[in-house]
């Protein structure tokens, strides 16, 4: 981690629960180049029990929120940061799920067994948007200011409270939340990866090979991939290209973050 001196950031609590074996190096090393105000601390809570860890970390916090990651996760240096600029209690960012169809981690309610999973173009492309009352959701990468812990009582996550035999703890805890009327936002400028959980198979179909995958026995083919064009000249859009954190300098993550302090000080209002 990256430690960053500003006195708008109030320090906080970074919690990782994961097993005993590491999983995903991108993971690491994309811990690795965030930026976190000085002081925050990092509990990696090992084990195959994640109500246990997640409370356990809790418990050990320092500092006014925590944020929780899971290890199967990339995303850019800035990302706590500007997550902390939205200044709400409650804010994730947008966080694909892991398995096909890959949509959004965010469920149409109230809990039943026939849930509606979030269509990608049920979301904004920027803004906060507000999870509606009773719509499940997964804790991704949610950023939990301590006042929301405290209304909450420990434990904070608990498994098989809405089925037997699955743990859950994560749509209980959102539960929890839509319960007690606190807001949950989802912060639809940033974007979090979830490393997925896939083998890619070539598919025959209509003649020619595809690129793809089997869900649910059936295939998934993937179209042939294109590169997005660039604005034209007189657009004010530009394209970023993708962080890849095994490409940061300490030239690069320098510039980096003096742009975003820079940015930060002419606009700190959350939209």
């Amino acid at each position: 981690m990256q430690y960053v001196e500003n006195k708008r950031y109030s320090l906080g609590t970074i919690i990782v629960p994961c097993s005993s074996l590491s999983r995903f190096a991108a993971f690491w090393m994309s811990l690795e180049t965030l930026y976190v105000p000085t002081g925050t601390r990092l509990i990696v809570q090992m084990g195959a029990d994640i109500p246990h860890q997640l409370n356990e970390g809790i418990r050990q916090m320092v500092g006014e929120w925590v944020w929780i990651l899971g290890d199967d996760h990339t995303f850019d240096p800035l990302t706590l940061l500007k997550l902390l600029d939205r200044q709400v209690d409650i804010v994730m960012p947008v966080v694909p799920r892991r398995d096909p169809p890959y949509k959004p981690v965010l469920v149409h309610g109230p809990l039943s067994r026939n849930m509606r999973l979030y269509e990608w173009t049920d979301l904004p492309v920027e803004g906060l948007f507000q999870l509606p009352k009773n719509d499940p959701a997964g804790q991704a990468c949610m950023l939990i200011r301590r006042p929301v812990l405290g209304r909450l009582g420990d434990p904070w996550f608990e498994g098989g409270k809405l089925v037997p035999g699955r743990l859950m703890e994560d749509m209980y805890f959102v539960q929890r939340l839509h319960d007690l009327n606190i807001p949950i936002w989802i912060d639809c400028d940033l974007s979090v990866g979830h490393i997925a959980n896939i083998t890619i198979v070539p598919q025959k179909y209509n003649g020619r090979w595809w690129a793809g995958y089997k869900y649910n026995g059936h295939p998934i083919l993937w179209q042939d991939v294109t590169i997005a064009e660039a604005p034209a000249e007189n657009s004010t859009e530009s394209v970023k290209p993708l962080f890849d954190p095994r490409l940061a300098t300490a030239v690069h993550k320098k510039h980096e973050l003096e742009t975003w302090e820079q940015e930060a000080e002419s606009d700190t209002t959350p939209t």
